[in-house]
Protein backbone atom coordinates (compact mmCIF):
# COMPACT_ATOMS: atom_id res chain seq x y z
CA UNK A 1 0.00 0.00 0.00
CA UNK A 2 2.04 3.32 -1.09
CA UNK A 3 0.87 6.58 0.41
CA UNK A 4 -2.72 7.80 -0.50
CA UNK A 5 -3.38 11.81 -1.76
CA UNK A 6 -6.75 12.57 -0.46
CA UNK A 7 -7.10 16.39 -1.56
CA UNK A 8 -4.35 19.00 -3.12
CA UNK A 9 -3.80 22.59 -4.59
CA UNK A 10 -0.84 23.37 -6.50
CA UNK A 11 -0.75 26.96 -6.54
CA UNK A 12 1.98 29.24 -8.51
CA UNK A 13 4.33 29.62 -5.35
CA UNK A 14 3.46 26.75 -2.83
CA UNK A 15 1.29 23.11 -2.77
CA UNK A 16 -1.33 22.01 0.27
CA UNK A 17 -1.67 18.35 0.11
CA UNK A 18 -3.58 15.84 2.63
CA UNK A 19 -1.88 13.27 2.98
CA UNK A 20 -1.79 9.71 4.23
CA UNK A 21 1.31 7.95 4.43
CA UNK A 22 2.67 4.30 4.35
CA UNK A 23 2.04 2.41 7.18
CA UNK A 24 4.88 2.19 9.04
CA UNK A 25 6.34 5.73 7.27
CA UNK A 26 6.16 9.48 8.34
CA UNK A 27 4.92 12.48 7.08
CA UNK A 28 8.23 14.08 7.03
CA UNK A 29 9.49 10.63 4.72
CA UNK A 30 6.68 11.31 2.45
CA UNK A 31 8.01 14.96 1.91
CA UNK A 32 10.98 13.94 1.38
CA UNK A 33 10.70 11.36 -1.07
CA UNK A 34 7.94 14.27 -2.77
CA UNK A 35 10.39 16.66 -3.04
CA UNK A 36 13.30 14.54 -4.02
CA UNK A 37 11.15 13.31 -6.66
CA UNK A 38 9.44 16.31 -8.14
CA UNK A 39 12.57 18.57 -7.69
CA UNK A 40 14.42 15.84 -10.14
CA UNK A 41 11.44 16.02 -12.53
CA UNK A 42 11.11 19.72 -12.30
CA UNK A 43 15.02 20.05 -12.63
CA UNK A 44 15.18 17.79 -16.11
CA UNK A 45 11.80 19.85 -17.58
CA UNK A 46 13.52 23.09 -16.75
CA UNK A 47 17.08 21.99 -17.66
CA UNK A 48 17.58 23.64 -14.52
CA UNK A 49 20.16 22.43 -11.38
CA UNK A 50 19.78 23.09 -7.81
CA UNK A 51 17.37 23.62 -5.45
CA UNK A 52 13.57 23.52 -5.90
CA UNK A 53 11.46 23.42 -2.66
CA UNK A 54 12.21 25.24 0.88
CA UNK A 55 13.47 22.56 3.47
CA UNK A 56 10.73 22.67 5.85
CA UNK A 57 6.87 21.98 5.36
CA UNK A 58 3.79 22.68 7.46
CA UNK A 59 2.41 19.66 9.04
CA UNK A 60 -1.09 19.66 10.73
CA UNK A 61 -2.98 16.30 11.90
CA UNK A 62 -6.34 15.82 11.17
CA UNK A 63 -7.89 14.67 14.14
CA UNK A 64 -11.90 15.39 13.59
CA UNK A 65 -14.51 15.63 10.80
CA UNK A 66 -14.49 19.26 11.59
CA UNK A 67 -10.92 19.13 11.20
CA UNK A 68 -11.18 17.71 7.52
CA UNK A 69 -13.90 19.91 6.63
CA UNK A 70 -12.07 23.13 7.59
CA UNK A 71 -8.63 21.91 5.88
CA UNK A 72 -10.52 21.22 2.40
CA UNK A 73 -12.11 24.15 2.50
CA UNK A 74 -9.28 26.30 2.81
CA UNK A 75 -7.41 24.28 0.18
CA UNK A 76 -9.65 24.22 -2.51
CA UNK A 77 -10.59 27.82 -1.89
CA UNK A 78 -6.82 28.87 -1.65
CA UNK A 79 -6.62 30.38 -5.24
CA UNK A 80 -10.07 32.46 -4.58
CA UNK A 81 -8.21 34.28 -1.70
CA UNK A 82 -5.13 34.54 -3.83
CA UNK A 83 -7.42 36.49 -6.49
CA UNK A 84 -6.41 33.97 -9.00
CA UNK A 85 -10.10 33.10 -9.59
CA UNK A 86 -13.48 33.85 -8.79
CA UNK A 87 -14.97 30.17 -7.58
CA UNK A 88 -13.07 26.81 -6.87
CA UNK A 89 -14.50 24.89 -9.78
CA UNK A 90 -12.69 27.33 -12.09
CA UNK A 91 -9.38 26.44 -10.70
CA UNK A 92 -7.25 23.45 -13.24
CA UNK A 93 -4.63 22.28 -10.11
CA UNK A 94 -6.90 21.10 -7.50
CA UNK A 95 -8.97 18.54 -6.61
CA UNK A 96 -12.08 20.28 -5.49
CA UNK A 97 -13.49 18.98 -8.92
CA UNK A 98 -13.03 15.21 -7.52
CA UNK A 99 -14.13 16.10 -3.70
CA UNK A 100 -17.26 18.58 -4.57
CA UNK A 101 -18.16 17.31 -7.79
CA UNK A 102 -17.13 14.00 -8.59
CA UNK A 103 -15.61 15.08 -11.38
CA UNK A 104 -12.64 13.80 -12.98
CA UNK A 105 -9.09 16.02 -12.41
CA UNK A 106 -5.72 15.85 -13.37
CA UNK A 107 -4.32 14.13 -10.45
CA UNK A 108 -6.43 11.16 -8.94
CA UNK A 109 -6.89 11.65 -5.23
CA UNK A 110 -8.63 8.86 -3.13
CA UNK A 111 -11.30 10.18 -1.43
CA UNK A 112 -11.22 10.69 2.40
CA UNK A 113 -14.40 9.36 4.00
CA UNK A 114 -14.69 10.98 7.30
Amino acid sequence: MGHRLHAYIIMPDHIHLVVTPKEGKTISQLMHSFKLYTARQIGDLLKMTGGIWQSSFYEHALRSSQDVENIMEYIHNNPVRANLISSPEQYRWSSYRACVLGEQVPIEIDLLEY
